[in-house]
């Protein structure tokens, strides 16, 4: 019988433990999906501001080109030939 009595006692005690263990790693977790989350926003926020950028580069070379330099005549050409396109595009989208 007493043998029996510490076995429950060594499984009451292994049950708090492991229970214990399992609050812990929920918090944890619970902790990491935060920061995950965070530096999620931070990632997206830092994308869009890189695709900013590289939008005011590419007005900036195209602008650059308009008024003068010879660097790029070729981009600004093609592109004035692709917002031509787009504009065309709209335009027939529109009339349909």
């Amino acid at each position: 019988m007493q043998d029996l009595d510490n076995l429950v006692k060594s499984l009451e005690k292994n049950i708090r433990i492991s229970l214990e263990k399992i609050t812990k790693l929920q918090k944890l977790n619970f902790e990491l999906e935060s920061e995950v989350n965070l530096l999620r926003k931070k990632d997206l926020e830092k994308s869009n501001l890189i695709n900013l950028c590289e939008e005011k580069y590419k007005s900036l070379k195209i602008a650059n080109t308009i008024l003068g330099s010879n660097n790029g005549t070729k981009d600004t050409k093609l592109e004035i030939n692709s917002l031509i396109r787009e504009i065309d595009y709209c335009i027939s989208q529109l009339t349909e």
